[in-house]
Order: C-alpha cells, then structure tokens, then sequence
C-alpha cells in the first residue's frame, strides 16, 4: 500500500484497519468517551507508539481523530433525527 508518507507494510495496515474497526465497534455500542491508545495498542498486540504511527501513516489522521470524526458524524445524525443534543451525544443511555 502507497501513501504520501511512503510504502506501508501489510501488517501496518492490518493493524490499522483493525483499530479502525475497533474503533467502530466501541461508537456502535455506544460506549462512553473516545477509546484510548494503549486500549487499541493492547487490542492489536503493538505498543502505543507504534500503532499511533502505523495508524497515521495507513490512514492519515491519528486514532483520536478518527475517533473523533465518526463521533461527530454519529452526532449530525442523530441530530438531524430529532434526537436532542444529549441524546445525541449517548449521554444517560446507560
């Protein structure tokens, strides 16, 4: 795989689309805050550092900010439902 930032390996870029996915299964179920980094590190078996880096380089942004992003995609749409602004967010769902 090519990227702006060089040739990225194969593993890389499983361990990237596997904290992309974790990352989704965690905002699907609704869970509270953004996942952390060593939680994703521990979720793909590498350390922190390496996995901020291989994530970066696969998809371009850091993990916060993919999570991030779908967070706030999730919140546009359940906005645009009617769902108010806590609602929105998941808060007291649980």
């Amino acid at each position: 795989m090519q990227t702006g930032t060089g040739t990225i390996t194969s593993s890389a870029a499983a361990n990237a689309r596997r904290a992309a996915a974790y990352i989704e299964n965690r905002i699907a179920q609704e869970a509270d805050g953004p996942v952390t980094l060593e939680e994703l590190a521990r979720h793909c078996d590498v350390s922190p550092w390496h996995l901020q880096r291989q994530f970066k380089q696969a998809l371009g942004v850091s993990p916060r900010q993919y999570d991030d992003a779908l967070r706030i995609k999730a919140l546009k749409q359940n906005l645009k439902r009617g769902a108010g602004v806590a609602e929105g967010i998941g808060a007291g769902q649980h």
